[in-house]
């Protein structure tokens, strides 16, 4: 689950290091949001300083998150770190790879770009 101020890294290409959750999308009393929900966010941390402004603000899409996660089947599933994909609207994406596994419940989402960006879906 993320909430609020939580910290995420960017697992694409797009040239940020790390962002800060700055609102859960979806309604007015939403506190948290799982994989495959859009959120605010600003990035913290940067790698160039051509493409992106310190505390600049987008749009993120969760791909994993360190909350344990139940499936339909009976599993459960788990990540190490709570990342997130940088949109510039609510449908395109800023970067063209992503990096590391996402989870299988983006495809469920229908949001097959990120699908056939990955290397790994769990």
């Amino acid at each position: 689950m993320i909430h609020t101020n939580t910290h995420l890294i960017v697992s694409d290409n797009s040239g940020a290091k790390t962002a800060k959750c700055i609102k859960v999308l979806g309604g007015s009393f939403r506190e948290s949001a799982h994989i495959g929900d859009i959120i605010v966010v600003a990035v913290q941390k940067r790698e160039s300083e051509q493409k992106f402004l310190k505390r600049k603000i987008y749009m993120g899409l969760i791909v994993a998150t360190k909350k344990m996660l139940r499936r339909r089947a009976g599993n459960y599933i788990q990540f190490f770190q709570n990342r997130v994909l940088l949109l510039s609207d609510p449908t395109k994406f800023l970067s063209t790879r992503v990096d590391g596994p996402i989870a299988a419940e983006i495809r469920q989402k229908k949001i097959f770009k990120i699908i056939s960006l990955a290397k790994a879906i769990l």
